[in-house]
């Protein structure tokens, strides 16, 4: 994302954070001056929280609260919700074995595509509530660049996996999917641009 707006890039992210946990985190964020007036804050979880069984109208208050807590240090900051990578297809299918090329084997996941569901519509409400944008990953991805797309399309790999191009981590974002992400927070950095709401 730093090379696309060419501004510099702060990453607060843990992996298999919660939300609850995320706001302890934009605190230190907050502590060590990375959040002022001209940020664009972007907030990304929940779906840890699912498969932590936290209740949804917690997981919406807290990321509420994120917002808020930024709004309190940094009334003119940009602040946004990102969705998810779709990692289950339309049918609900997460394709957990890539192996042969071109042919992503899987079956249904009705409990993933659930938590991926809920933490959609979880978000959803947040950004209503809070009055923040929310940028809809899973909806954009869900078609044909979830764990059962080919492999130039997939954007998450499974947890076997040998023919999803670049990526790090098992069930997570490949390359081309953390690019699909950059770009689409990049345009929001853009239309703030172009309203004057970051320099």
């Amino acid at each position: 994302m730093g090379a696309i707006t060419r501004r510099p890039v702060q990453n607060w992210a843990c992996n298999a954070h919660t939300t609850g946990r995320m706001l302890g985190r934009i605190d230190r964020a907050i502590a060590s001056g990375h959040i002022n007036d001209t940020s664009l804050v972007i907030l990304a979880a929940g779906m840890n929280d699912k498969r932590q069984e936290v209740p949804d109208v917690e997981v919406v208050a807290n990321l509420v609260s994120a917002v808020e807590k930024v709004r309190a240090v940094a009334p003119g900051a940009q602040i946004a919700i990102l969705g998810r990578l779709a990692t289950t297809n339309a049918e609900g299918r997460f394709c957990d074995r890539n192996t042969v090329p071109d042919q992503p084997t899987g079956a249904i996941d009705r409990r993933t595509a659930a938590f991926e569901a809920a933490t959609q519509n979880n978000q959803r409400a947040a950004a209503a509530q809070a009055d923040v944008q929310f940028i809809d990953i899973r909806s954009m991805t869900i078609e044909a660049n979830s764990s059962f797309g080919l492999d130039a399309d997939r954007f998450i790999s499974g947890v076997t996996d040998t023919t999803t191009p670049d990526y790090n981590m098992p069930a997570h974002p490949s390359l081309a999917g953390s690019r699909l992400l950059a770009q689409q927070v990049s345009a929001v950095i853009v239309a703030a641009a172009v309203t004057g709401l970051l320099p």
